[in-house]
């Protein structure tokens, strides 16, 4: 079985359009929705269940008291039950139509299949200049730490083998957006990876969540698994 978690915050006009499309593309493979919603102001838990009352395969999960993608995403592979874990937007930036391929790497591999930008094929879309900047600087940063190797670790549209998961589980950190790349970082030894062209488009309907936050996050992350083994963040930020 796949199951797709669909992290969500202030969502609430993308669940309806996103939903019934997603269903009709995973209608061939044995599969089940989570959506995992950080209890947005525009209530998309609440669109959610409205949407999903009559749907076996959809489900939904409000969470009142944390916040973050990658905590999220972490609750939402907890609370799912198939062998294949994936993620993606539920903005209608990623690709569904590529869920099937996915499905199909990861069954065969019994590792990663990740949607990437950055591979022939793929694009980053409509991203201007100094987004594509910040984006390239950011993956060459990610690139160094990870012990399984793609050309897109920053990816939020991907796939993964249960095990794999539950191999790196332990290790997560739940703070932060890029749940990929801390997922490549404590992969299990000896772990495999198949890359996917697609193009980032842009949303449906609401606003992007990255903000100065977001790259903030991203810097601390970077610390805590170099310098931060040895110097914990939390005593750098004491001693400011």
């Amino acid at each position: 079985m796949l199951s797709i978690v669909l992290p969500t915050y202030n969502e609430a006009e993308n669940i309806p359009v996103l939903i019934p499309k997603l269903r009709e593309v995973l209608r061939d493979i044995p599969h089940e929705i989570i959506i995992v919603d950080d209890n947005s102001p525009d209530e998309t838990w609440r669109i959610g269940m409205e949407v999903s009352k009559d749907m076996e395969d959809v489900h939904v999960v409000r969470r009142v008291d944390k916040r973050g993608l990658s905590s999220a995403v972490i609750d939402g592979f907890l609370s799912a039950k198939g062998d294949v874990l994936a993620v993606m937007d539920a903005d209608g930036q990623h690709d569904m139509n590529l869920l099937p391929d996915l499905y199909k790497a990861v069954i065969e591999n019994k590792g990663f299949a990740v949607g990437s930008r950055y591979i022939e094929g793929g694009s980053v879309g409509e991203w201007d200049e100094r987004r594509q900047l910040i984006s390239r600087v950011a993956t060459k940063m990610a690139l160094a730490l990870c012990k399984v190797k793609v050309k897109d670790p920053m990816s939020g549209f991907f796939a993964l083998d249960r095990a794999v998961f539950e191999g790196a589980l332990e290790k997560l950190n739940p703070k932060g957006f890029k749940i990929l790349l801390d997922l490549l970082v404590h992969a299990p030894k000896g772990t495999s990876a198949m890359e996917i062209p697609f193009t980032f488009s842009t949303r449906l309907h609401g606003e992007s969540k990255l903000s100065w936050k977001v790259q903030l996050d991203f810097l601390e992350y970077l610390y805590d698994v170099t310098i931060g083994r040895f110097i914990p963040l939390t005593f750098v930020k004491f001693c400011m």
